[in-house]
């Protein structure tokens, strides 16, 4: 279900100014409009382009606290049951939807759900240019070559892997960065510590140039929450990242919320492939982000597995992928295409996690007409027993969830 959260006034998020909505006592969600702030001139005047009939079916729709932003639009573009006049009105590039603190229009994210695709058909021959970069580079470091000399030798290729194993000097890495131009960059970091992350990778990061891609492999560096933050601080700036791989960090302490892990998944960003397996994800950061991930419109594969998600947190992120709310409305979030959660705290409650499955799994079908069989998004341990009269084992399915992840990981 749509997470909403009550804000004050003087949120700094930049917000959508509406019309006033025609008073009417029998409707609680029109006697308490969503909060505003002052828009442009020019978006006042397109918003006084919907009819008044139109306006009024919108407030009746929200829940007295919403405020107009990215989950409005997502639910408007999800729902089966909102007008298609209605849909037809809330765009990105006439709405201006607030994502995280960032107006993203309907350009900037139609080019960033492009470019997640492109990567996808991309990940074989990127692999390959991996390799031959990864061996142009070890070469001309054994030759003591100049940065001119391997900038040009990697310029012809699509993919750059810049391993920080085997490229120790500092000013090698910023310098070969600064000569990539729209290509992508795997930044292969896993293993190398806490200490060398922080003093390497972090400030490289901060040298990509505008126009390429990032794949950040950061496994087992016993990254701290904190350290998190400061990541996300560069992504801030420059969200370049498409596939981030955090495995192995401890990112939750106990059953405390993880703001940075939250914070990541607010964040406007053209990250597409999460990997959080072993970060000691608990159920109250699972709770937290599962608004976010309901209307996240670029994040295609996210793993969770090795956890510690429970019941309460393993329900609220199936509920984040389709739920039905009990005013009848139906929202599904069709960009998703995996959810691993398998390994988690959660093994005692399957016969209330299968059901929750088997439901969005129907909903999800529902909303993408286009597929011709069930979507199985969800991966946890085991498989329900009967899921549209279809015996399916634990190594299909298994198998399933192993191939795509393995073809598209880069």
């Amino acid at each position: 279900m749509i997470n909403t959260t009550s804000n004050s006034s003087n949120d700094r998020n930049t917000w959508i100014s509406w019309p006033e909505p025609p008073t009417d006592s029998s409707n609680s969600s029109i006697q308490n409009p969503p909060s505003m702030c002052t828009a442009s001139s020019s978006q006042r005047a397109l918003m006084n382009e919907l009819p008044d009939e139109l306006k009024s079916y919108i407030f009746q729709k929200l829940p007295h606290t919403a405020l107009f932003d990215r989950s409005l639009f997502a639910m408007a573009c999800t729902s089966m049951r909102w007008r298609a006049d209605v849909k037809a009105f809330l765009t990105p590039e006439r709405a201006c939807i607030s994502f995280g603190d960032k107006l993203l229009n309907k350009e900037g994210l139609a080019l960033w759900q492009a470019e997640a695709k492109k990567l996808r058909k991309q990940t074989p021959g990127l692999r390959i240019a991996f390799g031959q970069s990864r061996k142009l580079i070890e070469q001309a470091l054994t030759d003591n070559a100049d940065v001119k000399t391997i900038a040009n030798a990697l310029s012809v290729l699509a993919g750059i892997d810049l391993n920080f194993k085997t490229v120790r000097n500092t000013k090698v890495q910023t310098q070969i960065l600064g000569t990539c131009r729209e290509q992508t960059i795997k930044l292969s970091a896993g293993s190398i510590g806490r200490d060398r992350f922080l003093q390497e990778v972090l400030p490289a990061l901060s040298k990509v140039p505008a126009g390429c891609q990032i794949v950040l492999e950061a496994s087992h560096n016993n990254l701290m929450p904190g350290d998190l933050g400061e990541l996300l601080k560069i992504m801030k700036t420059n969200p370049c990242i498409v596939q981030l791989d955090l495995a192995g960090n401890p990112l939750c302490s106990g059953d405390a919320v993880s703001h940075p892990l939250v914070a990541l998944f607010q964040l406007p960003s053209a990250l597409s492939h999460l990997y959080l397996g072993a970060t000691d994800f608990n159920d109250q950061t699972a709770c937290q982000i599962s608004g976010a991930l309901a209307t996240n419109p670029c994040l295609r594969h996210l793993d969770l597995r090795r956890n510690y998600i429970g019941e309460a947190g393993a329900l609220a992120l199936i509920n984040a992928l389709a739920t039905t709310s009990t005013t009848g409305e139906v929202h599904t979030n069709t960009v998703l295409d995996a959810v691993r959660m398998q390994a988690n705290e959660f093994k005692e409650c399957m016969d209330k996690i299968f059901p929750m499955m088997e439901a969005a799994h129907q909903l999800i079908a529902k909303a993408t007409p286009e597929c011709d069989e069930l979507p199985f998004i969800i991966e946890v341990d085991g498989v329900a027993k009967n899921w549209l009269h279809a015996p399916i084992t634990q190594s299909m399915y298994q198998q399933k969830f192993n191939a795509m992840a393995a073809a598209e990981k880069l």
